[in-house]
C-alpha cells in the first residue's frame, strides 16, 4: 500500500505557505512555491489523493526530494510522522499487530451513574447501548470509571475508545496500538452504521451519539489522510465540526482534501449549539432528517 504524505499538516507546522483554489490549483491539489526551480507563487502542486508533487515549470518531484529541498533534517522521521499507508482504492490500513481486539479489564453493562450522566446530556441510554453498544468499565484497571465504546468494522471490534465522566482526565483514552486490528486514527467511528450514500462527519463519539446512525466521528478535529480516504467512499458528505474557529478551519481543510475523491462535500456550521453533542434531541433529529 502506498504511503500518502500529509503535506497540509506538515506545511502548517513548518511555516510553509500553501494555497487552495488558485488558478493553478486543480481539484484535489494544493499549491506552493517551488523550492527546486524557485518559481513562485503556486508553481509546485501536490496531489492529495495519490501523494506526489508536480511543478508547472520543472516537472515531477518525489516527497523525499521535496523534504530535502525545504531543509528537513530527518527525512525518514518526517515520512513516518506525516504519512499514512493508504491502499489504491477506498480501503484503509489493516494494523496487523493484533488479530483480534481484546476488551479492557472490567468492561460490563452500563452502570447506573454512567446512564444518569448520559441522560443528563440528553442522550437516550437505551439507544446508545443497543445501537452503539456502549458499556462501562469498573472501579479498577487502566480504563476505570469510563464509558466504553467499541469501534467496529463488519460487526467486528477492531479498536475502542473510553470516555470519562465529570472531571476525570484524560477525558478520552484510546485502545493501545498493540491491541488494535485497525488503528483508530486510520479509521472512523460509526462506519458500520453509515449504510446510506449520505454521511455526516463529526469530531467526537458523543457528537455521533447525538446525531445517530449515519454520522461518523474522526476522534477530534486533527484527522488523518487515511481517515479522509475512508470518508471518500461516501458520495455525499456533510461535515459538522465544533463552531470554534480552529475546528471550522479543520472542517474546510477536510472538505478540500475530500475533493480529490469526487462526490459532494459540504461544511455546515451549527447555529443551535457549539457542537453536535450539545444539540437537543429534537434539533439533532431534524438535522439528520434534513441532510438525508
Amino acid at each position: 500500500m502506498k504511503k500518502i504524505f500529509d503535506l497540509i499538516t506538515y506545511a502548517e507546522e513548518h511555516g510553509i505557505s500553501i494555497s487552495y483554489g488558485t488558478k493553478r490549483a486543480r481539484k484535489g491539489w494544493v499549491q506552493l512555491s517551488c523550492p527546486f526551480c524557485g518559481k513562485e507563487p503556486d508553481y509546485l502542486g501536490y496531489n492529495l489523493a495519490f501523494g506526489y508533487f508536480h511543478c508547472w515549470y520543472c516537472g515531477g518531484k518525489t516527497v523525499k526530494s521535496f523534504l530535502y529541498k525545504v531543509g528537513e533534517r530527518n527525512i525518514s522521521k518526517a515520512l513516518r510522522d506525516y504519512s499514512a499507508r493508504i491502499s489504491s482504492n477506498n480501503d484503509f490500513e489493516i494494523h496487523t499487530a493484533a488479530k483480534e481486539c481484546k476488551l479492557p479489564y472490567g468492561v460490563q453493562e452500563i452502570l447506573p451513574h454512567h446512564a444518569d450522566y448520559l441522560r443528563s446530556r440528553g442522550f437516550n441510554v437505551e439507544d446508545l447501548t443497543r445501537i452503539w453498544k456502549l458499556k462501562s468499565t469498573g472501579i479498577v484497571g487502566d480504563y476505570k470509571h469510563r464509558i466504553f465504546a467499541p469501534i467496529e468494522y463488519n460487526s467486528m471490534m477492531v479498536s475502542f475508545q473510553c470516555r470519562s465522566i465529570g472531571d476525570i482526565e484524560p477525558r478520552y483514552m484510546a485502545c493501545p496500538k498493540s491491541n488494535e486490528v485497525i488503528h483508530h486514527q486510520n479509521f472512523i467511528y460509526g462506519y458500520d452504521l453509515a449504510v446510506n450514500p449520505v454521511v455526516v462527519i463529526v469530531e467526537g463519539m458523543a457528537d455521533a451519539w447525538k446525531l445517530g446512525a449515519g454520522s461518523v466521528a474522526v476522534f477530534g478535529s486533527a484527522f488523518t489522510p487515511a481517515q479522509v480516504k475512508v470518508l471518500g467512499k461516501w458520495p455525499v458528505r456533510y461535515i459538522i465540526f465544533d463552531t470554534e474557529k480552529k475546528a471550522q478551519e479543520q472542517a474546510e481543510k477536510m472538505a478540500y482534501m475530500l475533493e480529490a475523491y469526487g462526490g459532494e462535500t459540504t461544511v455546515i456550521e451549527l447555529d443551535e449549539a457549539p457542537d453536535p453533542g450539545s444539540l437537543s434531541v429534537a434539533d439533532a433529529k431534524k438535522i439528520m432528517e434534513t441532510l438525508s
